[in-house]
């Protein structure tokens, strides 16, 4: 068998939890064309035993409008905090919740239909769509005296009709077309979902599967990404305009601009103030939430734009991947180590309004913010063919192997010392250099150390109890 009908088709989307990594497979992705998710397992680095495909609907009622979606490909997935479930969304509109451990079916999101005629036109509608006379006529409620019953006499029997009203009522998908994003909260009570045909965002309840509310934002959405300890949810849409939306109170609190072209992927940091995206021009941006503005753009190589990002839970790494890129970029967060009061250049203290409109001047541009122009480091393995390289070879060593690159480099530090010391008696740049201050008297400032060497010293009783020696030595 080839290779290349073993690799499934290019990942459309990918989502994963820690929780479970030990248990089952805990990571899902859809691929492009592809009408079913694949699980992995990230602990092994294999194909998972499941594959999540939405079962093929049967006996569905034509006559009431409701077309039969079988076989569209999936277009967003999602994973539980809890570890355990996932949910699946397609080009269709529908979307689908699977157990992990199973792979089992186990719900489908469905929205309500349009809301049934009167009575006046209830039965003429009910016999254009062929339903028998028997089945139109009003059920007697089950209540002492039968149909002598008052209700039945007066001809309010209204419960159990709207009982069986709601029974023979249409379910419509979740979405009118594709589902663009899904995404779950952290205590496994909601979920989020976003269409790129109707441009809805549509808030359910994850146990029931019921519709909550929904917020319309006008244009398609691209990508969303959702605050769990919070709720607050981020969403792009096709007009390069990020908003973000509150869903506990279904309301709009932010709409964020700057971006030049289409946002590919988006992301919340740990706290909540800044959110992070990546434009189809190879750059990352970031705002500032509470000012609504845009405080950063690091422009990367449009040859390689970035594919997807990843902020650390203590904001102090991102992580980059970038289109004919082999490996993951590491890019430190200035911010966690600059002096302590020190904002980012061109952050704005302007506290925007719930009301803040989508007009160019609600927001800050890109040209107000700072703008970091970042060249991507050459790999070693992108010298030439992989046959012909060796590991840790430049390109100098491998046009000539008799360079000498230890005193080439024992060269180059000695001129780069010479460089750093300056005039004669100035010093260094780090002697010359201020050292940030402390946050209050008698602290001490280490934030330009690892934090796996300061981390433990407000534990450090602890550990020495912990070290102490059970027993004395023995000679």
């Amino acid at each position: 068998v080839a290779e290349q009908e073993l690799k499934p088709p290019p990942i459309r989307g990918m989502a994963w939890c820690e929780v479970r990594e030990r248990d089952w497979a805990n990571v899902v992705t859809c691929h492009a064309g592809e009408t079913r998710a694949y699980t992995w397992r990230l602990a092994n680095g294999v194909l998972g035993e499941h594959v999540l495909q939405p079962p093929a609907k049967m006996g569905v009622k034509r006559k009431l409008g409701i077309s039969n979606r079988v076989g569209f490909p999936i277009s967003a997935v999602a994973v539980s905090a809890c570890g355990n479930f996932a949910v699946i969304g397609n080009e269709g509109g529908e979307v689908h919740r699977f157990n992990l451990q199973s792979g089992q079916h186990r719900g489908v999101f469905k929205r309500p239909g349009p809301p049934r005629e009167s009575a006046g036109g209830q039965d003429e509608q009910a016999a254009s769509n062929g339903i028998p006379e028997h089945e139109r006529r009003r059920r007697q409620l089950n209540l002492r005296g039968g149909k002598n019953s008052i209700w039945n006499m007066a001809d309010k029997s209204y419960g159990m009709d709207a009982i069986e009203a709601a029974k023979k009522a249409p379910k419509l998908p979740a979405h009118s077309g594709q589902v663009s994003a899904i995404q779950t909260d952290g205590a496994n009570k909601q979920t989020v979902t976003c269409g790129f045909v109707d441009g809805v965002v549509r808030v359910w309840n994850f146990g029931e599967q019921k519709l909550e509310g929904e917020m319309d934002t006008g244009v398609g959405c691209v990508a969303a990404s959702l605050h769990r300890p919070g709720a607050l949810v981020a969403v792009a849409g096709a007009d390069r305009v990020v908003r973000v939306l509150d869903i506990a109170g279904m309301r709009r609190v932010r709409s964020l601009r700057g971006a030049r072209t289409q946002v590919k992927s988006l992301q919340f940091s740990a706290d909540g103030r800044w959110i992070l995206a990546n434009s189809a021009d190879g750059a990352v941006r970031v705002w500032d939430v509470p000012a609504a503005r845009l405080v950063q753009t690091m422009r990367m190589s449009r040859d390689c734009p970035v594919v997807d990002l990843s902020l650390s839970p203590n904001m102090d790494t991102l992580a980059t991947v970038h289109e004919g890129r082999r490996g993951v970029y590491l890019w430190a967060n200035s911010q966690m180590y600059s002096a302590p009061g020190a904002g980012l250049a061109g952050a704005s203290t302007r506290v925007a309004g719930v009301d803040d409109s989508d007009s160019e001047e609600a927001v800050a541009t890109e040209d107000e913010a700072r703008e970091t122009l970042v060249e991507l480091p050459r790999l070693h393995a992108e010298l030439g063919d992989a046959g012909e390289i060796i590991l840790g070879a430049t390109e100098e060593e491998e046009a000539d192997p008799n360079v000498n690159l230890a005193e080439k480099a024992e060269k180059e530090a000695i001129e780069d010392a010479k460089k750093e010391a300056g005039p004669k008696g100035a010093g260094s740049d780090a002697r010359r250099r201020r050292a940030p201050e402390p946050v209050a008297p008698g602290l001490a400032t280490m934030a330009m150390l690892p934090k796996v060497q300061w981390a433990s010293l407000a534990r450090l009783d602890e550990i020495r109890e912990r070290n102490k020696p059970i027993q004395g030595p023995k000679k």
